[in-house]
């Protein structure tokens, strides 16, 4: 399993991370499919929130954040750019990012 799209960023010299509240060794091996440069796993909202803050105040650049559901909201805030994907229809979800993706 590999995704098209982040050896695309990759090959940009965009420097990737999965932040999700699952476990460890799930996350890990999902990382290590997908060639995500790193990982944190088993996260509560307020621990995401807590990297995308690090990540902007220690790296170059802006700092993208893609979630799925309201766990995800307040990193979704934080970060540069915020893509809401999936079924989540919140308000809280869309209202906080830059652009918003779902099905149905």
């Amino acid at each position: 399993m590999q995704s098209e799209a982040i050896n695309a960023l990759k090959a940009k010299g965009v420097k990737t991370a999965m932040l999700t509240g699952d476990r460890a060794e799930i996350a890990k091996e999902t990382a290590a499919a997908l060639q995500i440069d790193e990982v944190h796993a088993e996260l509560f909202p307020e621990d995401k929130l807590q990297i995308i803050e690090d990540l902007k105040a220690n790296e170059k650049g802006l700092v993208a954040m893609v979630g799925d559901g309201v766990n995800d909201a307040p990193a979704l805030a934080a970060s540069d750019v915020g893509i809401a994907m999936g079924r989540c229809r919140c308000g809280c979800c869309i209202g906080v990012c830059g652009c918003s993706f779902g099905k149905g």
